[in-house]
C-alpha cells in the first residue's frame, strides 16, 4: 500500500502548495494545473530543513497554532547563541513558543528549561548537545533514564519538556521524547515579539536537592499555554484536583501521590532554613531523593494522563478560534 506523504505543488503563478498525497498523486498532478510537483522523502530520522516553514506548516492542520504569527519568528541567530547563562531567565522565555523545523515536521515548544555549562555557575549543568560546525545544534539523547530533546550552544543548553508536534498533532509532556528525532540541520525559530508574554517557572527537577537556588525560574511557557492546567508537574509545582488523580489510577500510585504533600513539606523547610550556597545533611538528602524517586512514577503518570489531555483541549479550542 502507497503511504501518504508531503507533496510541495508549484502552481502556474508562481504559488507553492504543500499537501499531503501518494507519490503517484505527484505524476497523475503535472497534467493538471501544476507545473511542477517534488515529493518530500521522510525516513526514520527526521529529515533536513528543505522545505520552507511556511508550508510545512500549511500542510498540516495543527500549522494553524502558529502560523498567523509567522511573520514574528526569526531563525536563532549567534547574538542569542552567546547568551550566558545569567540571562536564563530572558533565553527561557525566548525559547517559549519556539518552533524546531526539521523538513516537513515542526516542533512547537510549551515550555523549554535553561541549564549552564559549567558547575560553578549552575549545579545542575548537563555535559550534552555541544554545537560543532555551527552555533547551535537541535539533538535527541538519552541521558539519565529519558530521551530527552535538547538545543545545545557552547554557553547553555535547553531542554523542552512540553512540546506539539505539528505534523502529526502528538503532544509529548516531561523530558522524555521518543516521538522526535531532529535531523543534525534543523532549525530553531524564536519570536521575540512574543518574549514578555510568556511567562517563567521553576526548572524539572528530580532528586538533586543540594540548595535553594537548583529551584529558581529557569524555565519559560508559553503563553498560550500557561494555564497551570497545561504546565507539566513536577515536585514544586501546584497538582491537580486529587479526585482527578486517584479515581482509578492503582492503588500504589495513590498510596505515592499522598506522599508528595511531605515530600514538599521537607523541601519548603530546606529552603527556609539553610543558606543557598550551603548543602543539606545527608539523612535529609537521602530521604528526598527517595522521596522524590517515588513521586517520580505519580508525576510522570500526571503528565502522560491529565496534563496532555489539558494541552490536546487547548490546542482544539485555539484551533477553532482560529478557523
Amino acid at each position: 500500500m502507497n503511504m501518504a506523504c508531503p507533496i510541495v505543488l508549484s502552481m502556474e503563478n508562481g504559488e507553492k502548495i504543500a499537501v499531503l498525497g501518494v507519490p503517484k498523486m505527484a505524476e497523475h498532478l503535472l497534467s493538471k494545473m501544476i507545473v511542477h510537483s517534488d515529493v518530500l522523502k521522510l525516513t526514520g530520522e527526521t529529515g533536513r530543513t528543505d522545505v520552507e516553514l511556511s508550508q510545512a506548516l500549511m500542510a498540516h492542520r495543527y500549522g494553524g497554532l502558529v502560523l498567523d504569527r509567522l511573520k514574528s519568528y526569526e531563525q536563532l541567530g549567534i547574538k542569542i547563541c552567546q547568551k550566558r547563562f545569567s540571562e536564563a531567565p530572558d533565553l527561557a522565555r525566548l525559547l517559549a513558543g519556539c518552533l524546531i523545523h526539521s523538513q516537513a515536521n515542526v516542533v512547537l515548544i510549551l515550555k523549554a528549561e535553561i541549564y549552564g555549562r559549567s558547575r560553578m555557575e549552575d549545579p545542575h549543568e548537563q555535559p550534552l548537545a555541544f554545537p560543532v560546525y555551527r552555533d547551535y545544534t537541535v539533538a535527541s539523547v538519552r541521558h539519565d533514564g529519558a530521551q530527552k530533546l535538547l538545543i545545545g550552544t557552547d554557553t547553555w543548553l535547553a531542554l523542552v519538556t512540553s512540546c506539539v508536534l505539528l505534523h502529526s498533532g502528538d503532544v509529548v509532556i516531561g523530558p522524555h521524547n521518543r516521538q522526535f528525532i531532529p535531523h543534525k540541520s534543523s532549525i530553531v525559530w524564536i519570536n521575540t515579539t512574543d518574549m514578555e508574554r510568556n511567562a517563567l517557572v521553576e526548572r524539572h527537577l528530580r532528586s538533586k536537592f543540594h540548595n535553594e537556588g537548583m529551584f529558581l525560574e529557569y524555565a519559560g511557557v508559553f503563553f498560550l499555554f500557561r494555564h497551570p492546567s497545561c504546565l507539566p508537574v513536577t515536585l514544586r509545582t501546584p497538582l491537580p484536583a486529587e479526585e482527578l488523580i486517584v479515581q482509578g489510577a492503582p492503588a500504589e500510585n495513590t498510596r505515592i501521590y499522598r506522599e508528595l504533600p511531605k515530600l514538599r513539606q521537607m523541601i519548603s523547610s530546606m529552603d527556609n532554613n539553610n543558606d543557598t550556597t550551603t548543602s543539606i545533611s545527608e539523612p535529609v538528602s537521602v530521604q528526598l531523593r527517595v522521596l522524590a524517586e517515588l513521586a517520580t512514577n505519580v508525576i510522570t503518570a500526571l503528565n502522560h494522563s491529565t496534563v496532555k489531555n489539558a494541552v490536546i483541549e487547548r490546542i482544539e479550542v485555539l484551533l477553532i478560534e482560529r478557523c
